[in-house]
């Protein structure tokens, strides 16, 4: 499975004990900052706070080579690691400037947390102590910028270090959200679902409402990709009604597709603006008029766009037969069996031909099912023949126990139901 590539499973993530924070205001700055212009604003005032730390050895930076409106964040990396030894905060405002980074998303923030990963390194190991935000940040920034494989193992280490001091809710959200992004990555939907109830449960022990609706947010985001009605079906609660103010117009989005779903309707694929990235490093709706010649590209944000445009009938009576091969292919990719089972329903009935070389070439392969159905060529001897044949040869796990007692007709439905109905 492509996930594997990504190593989340082959990773096993241990639940660590969660430092318990009281109901009501958020203690850190990450979860006080909703919007992007927020976020940008208390990084800002962080930077400003670690520069001009005025030590009682010495005066320090003071201010006099800060500019009056702007800093740039990388100037905090030419900090000396011997002057932040000095303070005994030094630690907790590197490790907040990587959280707010990272809930930024961009690429170069996320580059900026890999080198503060580094200090923070540094800093715990002048102080002979551990040092667990490093693996967990430098994680992190590296599932952002596409580095999967080496960012899972990160974060998982960050998350499973052996260390007295309880990890932060903020930084356990962090990994799991991060992981589950990095399991969409390897197109591994049921364990990015896993990873998303690690990442509520962990907002909740936490008392972190605005991180738990976001998980709430991406479960839903799987729930209408697999189809999963019973974990939506309950139009008296609308996402929008339990949303924090900046994650409304998210949760609105998600309500229409939802309904659209439930009805089986055309829905207006409206314009919408996330405070932060729901997901690490990608977007999930595609925007803008898309092309079909775009599914080849098997891309998360595509997978979701067609997903709930396929809500209206219009749409799969409008597409052609090789457009519908390529919706076919892209479900097929994604493991999402109930969509391609609509598709290749559509598609049995437009195109029948069709639809035996798709089915065929899923499990022998396109070059397999081309050779088979090629006119044959040369002068070899005469083959007479009444009927076209395909020979299938599949091996059912434990078929042979369960059916030796049956009859043919019994036989007959068990093979369809795995095979769409084509023997």
């Amino acid at each position: 499975m492509a996930a594997s590539h990504c190593g989340i499973s082959e990773v096993e993530i241990p639940v660590k004990p969660i430092q318990n924070e009281p109901k009501g205001e958020p203690s850190t700055a990450f979860f006080s900052s909703g919007t992007r212009e927020q976020v940008d604003k208390r990084l800002q005032a962080l930077a400003r706070s670690v520069l001009t730390k005025q030590p009682e050895s010495h005066a320090g930076m003071a201010g006099a080579v800060l500019p009056a409106e702007f800093i740039d964040l990388a100037i905090v990396l030419s900090i000396p690691v011997s002057r932040l030894l000095q303070y005994s905060d030094s630690l907790t405002i590197l490790a907040e400037m990587c959280r707010l980074l990272i809930r930024r998303g961009d690429a170069g923030y996320l580059k900026l947390v890999q080198g503060l990963a580094h200090k923070i390194f540094e800093l715990a190991r002048a102080r002979r102590e551990s040092a667990p935000q490093f693996h967990l940040f430098r994680g992190i920034a590296g599932i952002g910028l596409g580095h999967v494989e080496i960012g899972v193992r990160n974060v998982s280490t960050g998350l499973m270090e052996d260390t007295t001091v309880p990890i932060e809710p903020a930084d356990q959200c962090l990994g799991y959200w991060a992981l589950m992004s990095a399991a969409v990555r390897g197109r591994d939907i049921p364990r990015a679902i896993q990873l998303a109830e690690k990442w509520r449960e962990a907002a909740k022990v936490g008392h972190l409402e605005i991180e738990r609706f976001r998980s709430r947010l991406a479960l839903r985001i799987f729930d209408l990709l697999l189809g999963d009605r019973e974990n939506f079906s309950d139009p008296a609660r609308p996402l929008s009604t339990e949303a924090p103010g900046e994650w409304r117009q998210v949760a609105e989005v998600l309500d229409k597709w939802t309904v659209s779903t439930l009805a089986g309707a055309p829905a207006t694929i409206s314009e919408f603006t996330e405070p932060s990235p729901l997901f690490l490093g990608f977007d999930w709706l595609r925007s803008g008029r898309m092309s079909f010649r775009d599914l080849a590209l098997e891309d998360f944000g595509i997978l979701c766009r067609l997903r709930w445009e396929w809500c209206d009938p219009k749409v799969a009576a409008a597409l052609t037969a090789d457009e519908l091969v390529n919706c076919a292919n892209l479900a097929a990719h994604w493991e999402l069996p109930g969509f391609l089972r609509q598709i290749e329903t559509v598609l049995k009935e437009r195109d029948p031909d069709g639809y035996i070389r798709f089915s065929m070439g899923r499990v022998l392969g396109r070059a397999a099912v081309e050779s088979l159905t090629r006119p044959s060529e040369g002068s070899g001897p005469e083959a007479v023949t009444h009927d076209d044949m395909i020979l299938w040869v599949m091996d059912v796990r434990g078929y042979t126990m369960l059916a030796e007692g049956w009859p043919a007709e019994q036989n007959f439905k068990l093979l369809n139901e795995g095979s769409g109905g084509i023997v």
